[in-house]
């Protein structure tokens, strides 16, 4: 089967509403610089571009931009997380032929370096698509395939399809649990353990709860209990408990985090490719 024409499938998508998705005018105004509502615009035309036409007559989209919260039974405690498109594979383009009929995940990345080796191994390496394999089943009762679809600021494209094996789901599960067992031993506490020096500057950023951890006038107060686990929250619970505290502290406080501008940027694409897939595959 020949693929459709891009240039013919761009005809059928309302790119002004795309690009409202990207950025609302107070956005751009206030958050986001021209300059990047342009890249970005130019990013979500690229991945547009690249994929849109083989998706056309590869997937079954059966949902855009899903939250899903399951609930981690044996800790009575939900993991939360979002797919940004789900659906089944038929099998018709070469690296899909193996898949046919298979369900399947796919998850969107931003990256400002070149997807290389390391970006790839980076997230192979990852819990979040398992997690995200592990919701899948305990929602629908099936192991997904995952697919990794990259889009960086030098203009490249990438994609990464991984197989999930029940051991896979087995292990995430004992992964969860454990993370959820430590939320739950630390939550009576007021301060939670602090992994000083050493996650004061991860990712090359300094914290910005460092002052407060130096002197130790952290505010003393418990978090919510029983709240759900994400695989963002459970990454800080390993960089820094106390660091997990304090994000759920301003998130009860409903104090608003500010974006980096590479943060910004990804939200947007995501909204942006989140419409196109939406507008072409969910027409009624």
């Amino acid at each position: 089967m020949s693929l459709p024409e891009f240039s013919d499938l761009k005809k059928l998508i309302n790119w002004e509403k795309v690009a409202k998705q990207i950025a609302t005018p107070e956005e751009c105004e206030k958050l986001l610089s021209a300059d990047d509502f342009k890249e970005a615009k130019k990013l979500v035309w690229l991945a547009a571009e690249t994929w849109l036409p083989r998706d056309y007559v590869e997937f079954n989209i059966h949902g855009v931009e899903e939250k899903y919260e399951v609930l981690l039974k044996d800790c009575k405690r939900n993991v939360k997380g979002y797919f940004d498109l789900r659906g089944t594979i038929n099998g018709i383009s070469r690296p899909f032929k193996p898949y046919k009929g298979r369900h399947f995940i796919l998850d969107w990345k931003t990256s400002r370096n070149t997807l290389d080796q390391t970006w790839k191994d980076r997230l192979v390496g990852s819990w979040q698509h398992l997690i995200y394999a592990w919701q899948y089943n305990e929602k629908f009762g099936i192991i997904p395939s995952v697919i990794y679809r990259g889009i960086s600021r030098n203009q490249d494209t990438r994609e990464i399809l991984m197989e999930i094996r029940p051991v896979d789901i087995e292990e995430t599960e004992r992964y969860l649990k454990q993370a959820a067992n430590i939320i739950t031993l630390l939550e009576p506490e007021e301060v939670w353990f602090m992994n000083k020096p050493y996650s004061c500057n991860a990712y090359g950023k300094e914290c910005i709860r460092l002052v407060d951890c130096e002197d130790f006038s952290m505010p003393r107060r418990l978090i919510d209990k029983g709240q759900a686990m994400s695989y963002t929250g459970i990454k800080l619970l390993g960089l820094c408990p106390e660091r997990y505290r304090r994000d759920k502290l301003d998130a009860e406080d409903q104090k608003v985090k500010s974006d980096s501008e590479e943060s910004l940027l990804g939200k947007g694409i995501h909204r942006g490719l989140a419409e196109i897939w939406r507008q072409i595959f969910q027409k009624n």
